[in-house]
């Protein structure tokens, strides 16, 4: 009685390390007592692609490539990917082996001419763009000032457009008016960002509302890297996340991907970061449940701690911040829990 006997595989291999978008070849060496059957290589490339491959009787060894097209596993800068290699025939006999490429993320790439732009008020300004990423990869385009539009013969164009200017304006709006005097007030609440912000405070000290007397105050929108350095700026106090938590993490990102995020990248990744925390919780309906996401003592998150109120609004602790020429400065660090604060 003659038993059969399952072909072995020995010496499997795989290129260790590509780029996304790139070729891994894998190899391995097969011993087959059987000289008369042929059987299958089934290749399962970790990514939810697998590979059948027809072998001849005799075959002693194999060598097959796969181009990995994302690094889609994860949202870190690399992923490993466990591949498997099965050799098989009709009469069911199997035998395996199991082996792991890293495959890497690859930032894209922006291609714009980087000379300034100078215009008269109600002319327009545009520029080609070019990006390349890795054809599995979708990329998207944002300017900080202008639009972004697609170009029709391929690529995207920034589009800038001079208005008038938005300090005249704001200006001759307020020529009606008086200036007043000494403010019967010690502090001023300004709620805005951005543009608008750049050139409205520098009109204020006009009214007589002067910074070195009357503290000004802002929200969140003057977490702009921009702002420190403006004169009348300076000493104002707004409320924002630790600056040493926010640059490091986003150190971290552009050390991983190439690329500054987004401000409000923070959020998102505090949202991930609290729904894995719930998932972890080993009653399963009690994860995100009412009770659950109302936890009075809150959550932490890279933008400081905070929790949902009943009424679906978010509450949050932030620091006091002084805008000063060199960046942000903590006037009051903060809290570190929802307990009262005398």
């Amino acid at each position: 009685t003659l038993d059969n006997v399952a072909p072995t595989l020995s010496n499997v291999a795989i290129t260790p390390e590509i780029d996304e978008g790139e070729f891994a070849t894998l190899s391995g060496d097969i011993s087959d007592p059987d000289l008369e059957n042929a059987f299958e290589l089934i290749v399962d490339w970790g990514e939810g692609t697998s590979e059948t491959i027809s072998l001849a009787a005799g075959t002693t060894s194999f060598s097959v490539t796969h181009q990995y097209l994302d690094d889609a596993l994860t949202l870190m800068a690399s992923d490993i990917y466990t591949v498997t290699a099965t050799l098989s025939r009709e009469l069911g006999e199997t035998n395996s082996h199991s082996t792991s490429v890293t495959v890497n993320n690859v930032a894209p790439t922006l291609t714009i001419d980087t000379d300034a732009v100078v215009i008269n008020e109600g002319s327009s300004a545009n520029k080609s763009i070019s990006a390349s990423d890795v054809p599995a990869d979708t990329v998207s385009i944002d300017a900080s000032l202008g639009t972004i539009s697609i170009n029709p013969v391929g690529g995207w164009i920034w589009s800038y457009f001079g208005d008038d200017d938005l300090a005249k304006e704001i200006l001759k709006g307020l020529e009606p008016f008086e200036t007043l005097g000494e403010p019967p007030f010690s502090a001023v609440l300004v709620p805005e960002g951005g543009q608008f912000l750049r050139s409205l405070v520098p009109l204020l000290p006009f009214f007589e509302v002067d910074p070195l007397k009357v503290q000004f105050l802002g929200t969140g929108l003057w977490y702009d890297p921009t702002l420190p350095g403006e004169p009348t700026l300076e000493g104002a106090w707004f409320a924002g996340p630790d600056p040493a938590k926010v640059e490091d993490f986003m150190a971290r990102f552009e050390g991983l991907y190439g690329y500054r995020p987004p401000r409000i990248v923070t959020l998102s990744y505090d949202a991930i970061s609290l729904v894995a925390t719930l998932a972890r919780i080993e009653f399963k309906k009690a994860r995100f449940s009412g009770k659950t996401l109302q936890n009075a003592n809150g959550f932490e998150g890279l933008d400081g701690i905070f929790r949902f109120r009943g009424d679906g609004t978010a509450e949050r602790r932030f620091a006091i911040l002084e805008i000063r020429k060199e960046g942000f400065f903590v006037v009051s660090p903060a809290p570190s829990s929802f307990q009262e604060i005398p």
